[in-house]
């Protein structure tokens, strides 16, 4: 599997607009190091600073496995009180 096939950010911006922000939106985020350097390649930004820069998150956001965020991600994510 590639990473267009596995991320495609432009369906995450079509999802978001539309579920309008009412319905659970469950993401996988920086799981594995080679997600981040694939990540890095393709986007030209880490995958959650992509969403922090791309997506209004909300506490409708469910990112799992984030287990390998920097400070900012971790601080910056908090205030959009995503999950």
């Amino acid at each position: 599997m590639n990473l267009i096939s596995a991320f495609a950010p432009a369906l995450v911006k079509e999802m978001q607009a539309e579920i309008n922000n009412e319905l659970p939106f469950h993401l996988h985020v920086s799981e594995q190091l080679k997600e981040i350097e694939d990540a890095l390649s393709y986007l030209k930004k880490r995958p959650v600073e992509w969403l922090l820069d791309n997506i209004d998150l909300n506490e409708n956001f469910h990112l799992v496995h984030a287990t390998h965020l920097t400070e900012v991600e971790t601080i910056n994510l908090a205030k959009t009180k995503a999950n």
